[in-house]
């Protein structure tokens, strides 16, 4: 053998051997751990991305850490909606991901002052939009807001979208979950009329509510109409 061939064996034996994915499942070891033995996944975060903004924007690290690990481990099980669904959550935080590249960053800051925290009055973290003045049965819509919010966190995602459908048929909110804000887009016939019975006569040009369910004016314009009176029988 030629000394570099000698040199090229000698190097080879050296590096250190990786065992494959296919030696790791005869050891009966779980893909995460395989990785993690693999140098992949940081064992004190539990996933493989990095941050990759830098760092002006304020976010709750841990609970970023502790979606994309999750997210990793549904992955790495096949649970792809799963997965996907902890990704739209990311997204609730402002966090976006990209998984070609193994990095995460703040797209926008989020409120901590409400998002997350659940009040007790109410049962659910969404806060009514300032600028809505729309009347509403703001009960009635704690009380549907707080129903979803056990359903999402339960998992039961069907039942929530039923319930936002009926937020929208019932009480004419309309939800918005990423910024927690929830508003009266319509206001629904029923709270129309209770409007309008609390509203004085004198007030119904001002209240614009009254004149939904006023009749419409006669028309000056056009004639009485005429009785047609039958003939008498001679």
């Amino acid at each position: 053998a030629t000394p570099s061939a000698v040199r090229r064996a000698d190097a080879a034996a050296a590096r250190p051997r990786v065992p494959s994915d296919a030696a790791y499942a005869a050891a009966d070891v779980s893909p995460r751990r395989a990785a993690a033995r693999r140098g992949g996944i940081n064992p004190t975060t539990g996933h493989d991305y990095r941050r990759g903004d830098d760092g002006s924007i304020a976010v709750d690290v841990p609970r970023v850490d502790s979606l994309l690990a999750r997210r990793l481990s549904c992955k790495m099980s096949g649970k792809y909606d799963e997965a996907d669904r902890l990704r739209d959550e990311l997204r609730e935080v402002g966090v976006e991901v990209q998984d070609k590249l193994k990095i995460w960053r703040v797209a926008r800051a989020v409120r901590p002052s409400t998002r997350g925290l659940i009040d007790p009055h109410t049962g659910h973290d969404y806060q009514r939009s300032p600028l809505d003045r729309l009347p509403v049965d703001a009960t009635r819509v704690h009380s549907l807001l707080a129903q979803r919010l056990q359903c999402k966190m339960g998992g039961d995602y069907t039942r929530a979208d039923q319930l936002r459908q009926q937020l929208r048929l019932e009480c004419g909110v309309e939800v918005n979950d990423r910024d927690k804000v929830w508003q009266v887009v319509v206001v629904p016939d029923d709270e129309r009329r209770h409007e309008a019975d609390r509203t004085p006569a004198g007030d119904a040009a001002e209240n614009p509510l009254k004149r939904l369910h006023e009749p419409p004016p006669e028309d000056l314009d056009e004639p009485p109409k005429r009785r047609h009176l039958q003939e008498p029988d001679e």
